[in-house]
This record gives C-alpha cells, structure tokens and sequence, in this order.
C-alpha cells in the first residue's frame, strides 16, 4: 500500500531543501548584479561547454537537484546575454528588475493557471481589466472592449491576423486572402501568415520610403491590382481625416 504520509514527509524535507537552495541563488544573483556595471555584457560559452550540453544523454533516472542546478547556474544563465546591464541596447528583451524579479517568483512558485475563470478567477479579473483599461488608452471603450494576454510579441501578431483573416474572408475565401506588409515589417508578420495558412503569393511587401514610411501609393496601387484580379484584401485602405494618416 502506498504510504501517504511518508510521501508528505519526503515532499516537505524536499520544499526545505529547495528552498535553502533558492536563498542561495537569490544571494549569489543579487550579489552580482549589484556590480553589474563591472560585468561584461556577454560571457559567451565556449564551444567546449555547447558540445559537452548537445551530446547529453537524456537520462531515464533523475540527477542530483542540486548539481543540475549548479550546471545550469554556471553553463546556461551565466553565459547567457546580460539583458538588464546598463549598455545592453540591442533586440526588444526585457530587463530585470528587482520587481519583475519577485513578481516572476511569486508566479513560479504559485504556478497559477489562468486557462479558464474558475480555476484562477483573480488572475482573470486582473487580465480583463488592463486588457480594458489597455483600450481605453487607444480610445476604445464600453462592453466590446476584449482579449486577452498573451507570450510575446510574435503570438501577438499571430493573433492579430487570425482576427483580421477571420473578419475580412469567409473559410471558403482564404485562398483568395492578400495581406500587405511594410518591407520593414518585423520577420514574425510574415512567419505568423504562414502558419496561419497564407502562401508566399498572398503575402505582398510593399517599398518604404527615406524615412521607412510605407508607401501609400504604391500600397494602393497594389490592392486595386488584387482586387481586379479577384483577390480579397484582408487589410483595406481607409481615407484618412485630415488630421490623421491613413490607416490600414
């Protein structure tokens, strides 16, 4: 018979371990970063470390937790790019802060899962009123006002054009779907139409000028070429007011 109580013994003397763990690596990490003008922004790996971590075996027995953690600390998290050091200016990572820090923490270790309303209904409650309050501050409003949160900026976009598809073509007429892209457009448009179903002739980039402005007319030019041809534009010029620019 399963011993329970055993089992809750064992898992509690585990939770004390990690726990003395973790306080350590806080440590240690808030130690580093204090200094962290001094820090190089980047300690790459040498190929010795990337070799040693691509031919692992994957085991059918657990490690020693605390070797593992050890390995991670030292081959992965320590060589990794430092995002929040002072010179770091490249890509659109975030930096860590002291709050971001504990706020991830608290995620971890409560592991809230916010799929569905009755499993988390504060988390839920939370998200519905910054997705409300998000739209208020581009000038949306009242009931219609939704969404939701999501990884990052690519499964943003992605989402994004599954609503724009889904709004502008019925099932039948996706084949027949064009969206239109700035030649400066970031790589995950163009990924998240392809995984959406649209196909390289579908997906139409248009020049931008000296400013990496889209050009408009060429854009127009492009969507009455289409639709002549039977296409159905997802995303469709509107005549701008004359205090706002177009919009597409």
């Amino acid at each position: 018979m399963f011993d329970w109580l055993e089992f809750d013994k064992n898992v509690k003397k585990e939770y004390e371990e990690q726990t003395e763990r973790l306080n350590a690596y806080i440590t240690e990490f808030l130690r580093k970063n204090s200094q962290i003008r001094e820090l190089p922004i980047f300690d790459e790996p040498s190929q010795e470390t990337l070799d040693r971590i691509l031919s692992m075996e994957i085991p059918a027995k657990g490690r020693n937790s605390v070797d593992v953690g050890n390995e991670l600390v030292k081959d992965v998290f320590e060589q990794s790019m430092l995002i929040q050091h002072p010179r770091f200016f490249s890509f659109v990572a975030s930096a860590v802060s002291p709050y971001s820090l504990a706020g991830s923490i608290l995620t971890d270790i409560y592991n809230v899962f916010g799929g569905a309303w009755e499993l988390s209904p504060g988390a839920g409650a939370i998200e519905q009123r910054l997705v409300q309050w998000m739209g208020s501050c581009a000038g949306y409003s009242g009931p219609d006002v939704g969404g939701v949160f999501l990884s990052g900026a690519s499964m943003s976009n992605m989402s994004a054009m599954v609503a724009a598809r889904d709004s502008r073509l019925a099932p039948e007429d996706f084949g027949l779907g064009v969206a239109y892209l700035s030649d400066q457009a970031h790589s995950s448009n163009e990924k998240g139409l392809r995984i959406i179903g649209f196909r390289n002739d579908q997906i139409v980039k248009i020049p931008t000028d000296e400013n990496f402005k889209i050009r408009t007319d060429l854009l127009e030019e492009a969507i009455s070429r289409d639709i002549k041809a039977g296409k159905k534009t997802v995303c469709r010029h509107r005549q701008p007011r004359d205090d706002q620019h177009g919009q597409y």
